[in-house]
C-alpha cells in the first residue's frame, strides 16, 4: 500500500477565470492601445518629412494605409479590452478578427514597401514574426480549457 502524494497539484480546481496564460493576453490587450497610439504618432511625424520620403522612395500610400490600419486596430483594441474584462464569448471571435485584420494590414504594407530596400527587410521580418505569434494565439484560443470555461456568455 503505497500512498503517492503529488506536490503542488490540486486536480479539483477548475480552469476558469483570468489566470494562467490569459494574464499574458491581458497585459497585451492593455499595452496594445498605447503601442498603436505611439505608432500613429510616429507615422504622422514621418509623413511630414517629405525629403526623407523622396530619398528612400517611399510613397504617401504607405502612410495612408498605415494610418487607416493603425486606426482600425486601435478602435478594435478598445472593444477587445471591454469584451475581455466582461468575459464575453464574443471576445474569442474578436481575437480571430483582430488576427485577420492585423495580418492583412501587414501584408498590404509589405506589398507597398516591396520596392524600398531600406524598409523591405524589417517589414518582412515583422510580418513573419506576426504570423508565428498569431498561429500560437490561434492554437491557444482554440484549445485552451481555461478560455472555454471563462468566455462562456
Amino acid at each position: 500500500m503505497e500512498n503517492k502524494i503529488e506536490m503542488g497539484v490540486e486536480p479539483d480546481l477548475p480552469l476558469e477565470g483570468l489566470g494562467g496564460w490569459l494574464i499574458v493576453a491581458m497585459i497585451g490587450l492593455i499595452l496594445t492601445p498605447v503601442q498603436l497610439l505611439v505608432n500613429l504618432s510616429n507615422i504622422s511625424e514621418l509623413s511630414s518629412q517629405t525629403t526623407m520620403m523622396k530619398e528612400i522612395g517611399l510613397s504617401m500610400s504607405y502612410f495612408t494605409v498605415a494610418r487607416i490600419g493603425y486606426s482600425i486596430l486601435l478602435i478594435l483594441s478598445f472593444f477587445m479590452l471591454v469584451l475581455f474584462f466582461i468575459k464575453k464569448k464574443l471576445y474569442v471571435y474578436g481575437v480571430y478578427l483582430e488576427i485577420s485584420i492585423r495580418t492583412l494590414f501587414l501584408f498590404t504594407l509589405v506589398m507597398i514597401v516591396n520596392d524600398v530596400p531600406e524598409m523591405k527587410g524589417s517589414i518582412v521580418v515583422m510580418f513573419i514574426l506576426s504570423l508565428v505569434i498569431n498561429a500560437l494565439r490561434i492554437m491557444y484560443y482554440t484549445q485552451s480549457v481555461r478560455v472555454k470555461n471563462t468566455f462562456v456568455n
